[in-house]
């Protein structure tokens, strides 16, 4: 009877020991297939719920500041510009040319030598004690206003700008003055051009690049160009060219145009500069895609190396959409933006920030030097 027991109660703990031994193999087994699982999923795209964990410190501190000052819904539209994965590669799209030939009839061509030199060089910042970042150029009316002050009166909103920033005696040492300037439109290239070796001829830098800003990671399957519209249809100068459509239910033209990373020039050719300019200054006028291209700077620590920024905000019935229509940002969060950025921006830099609408003499009427 003994032994009887003894035999029964050995065999229990065989079972459970055989029933323990089953169910180890069996997580095993799971949590295996499970690593092999997560192994192989895809990276999460940018639309997709973006965890803190997977951005730098930099963003993160803009993250949380867009957090504490936006409305829970702007905030994650906004966060999704902010995630940054620049590729190895930094390419200038086609902008204006000049070459000797551009100095060669001039009794006195250094100035201009030294200008062809510098529109050629691999930072654009170097040699530059001032800086003039026009993004949104359109004809180039404040590169005029720069370097030629005395040719437009009245006087104009951006007149004090410069006055304050770059000094009324900036004229007596122009070539100590930078220009670069972004514009998409290709209605306007022959003009740049045309500007580009005028001021060139004088000595003065100036070099403006075809194509739009963009602040957003470009997915690399992806065409690196962008679809704007013609809400003018070549009236007031294409004033309105731009990513979103004035009035949805009109038909107008769309243009395809390249794209640059305004943040990655910021470094590749300001924070890069063997020499610091002493002030830099930052022009945006973009109908509408400043929302994305700021909130992507805020999270670069591009604004670092800005003094001011003067901007023009663009609030339209329609709202805007962003990366083929998966961010859309309405009206309403346009007037949120537009009034919380000045804090949003200080939180973060020192950068200044006014807001300027300035479309003075947008016909410009004067003849080139």
């Amino acid at each position: 009877m003994l032994k009887h027991k003894r035999n029964c109660a050995k065999s229990v703990v065989g079972s459970v020991v055989l029933c323990l031994l089953v169910l180890c193999l069996l997580y095993i087994g799971i949590a295996q297939e499970m690593s092999k699982r997560k192994s192989v999923i895809a990276p999460i795209r940018i639309t997709a719920v973006i965890t803190d964990t997977e951005f730098t410190p930099v963003e993160q501190q803009a993250i949380s500041a867009t957090r504490q000052l936006l409305s829970p819904p702007l905030a994650r539209k906004i966060v999704q510009f902010m995630k940054n994965e620049h590729s190895a590669d930094f390419v200038l799209p086609e902008g204006t040319k000049l070459d000797d030939k551009v100095c060669l009839d001039l009794p006195a061509s250094g100035k201009c030598a030294a200008v062809v030199t510098w529109s050629w060089q691999s930072v654009l910042g170097n040699g530059c004690d001032k800086v003039f970042l026009n993004v949104g150029a359109n004809i180039g009316m404040h590169a005029r206003f720069l370097f030629q002050p005395d040719l437009y009166k009245p006087k104009h909103p951006y007149s004090e700008i410069f006055d304050t920033e770059f000094g009324v005696k900036r004229t007596q040492d122009p070539w100590k003055l930078c220009v670069l300037a972004f514009e998409p439109n290709p209605k306007h290239r022959e003009r740049h051009q045309k500007l580009a070796t005028a001021y060139a001829r004088q000595g003065w830098k100036y070099r403006v690049f075809y194509a739009a800003v963009r602040g957003f990671t470009w997915p690399s399957s992806e065409p690196d160009t962008l679809d704007f519209y013609l809400n003018d249809n070549h009236t007031n100068n294409d004033w309105g060219f731009s990513i979103g459509k004035i009035n949805s239910d009109k038909t107008v033209l769309k243009v395809q145009v390249p794209t640059l990373d305004l943040s990655r020039f910021v470094f590749e050719h300001i924070a890069n500069a063997e020499i610091r300019p002493q002030r830099v200054l930052m022009k945006m006028d973009i109908e509408g895609s400043e929302y994305s291209v700021l909130s992507h700077m805020l999270a670069t620590d591009s604004f670092s190396h800005i003094d001011l920024l003067t901007i023009e905000f663009h609030s339209w019935t329609d709202g805007f959409n962003f990366k083929t229509g998966r961010i859309h940002i309405s009206q309403d969060d346009t007037r949120e933006f537009m009034a919380k950025f000045p804090a949003l921006l200080h939180t973060l830099y020192n950068t200044t920030v006014k807001y300027v609408d300035d479309e003075s003499f947008l016909f410009d009427g004067q003849s080139l030097p």
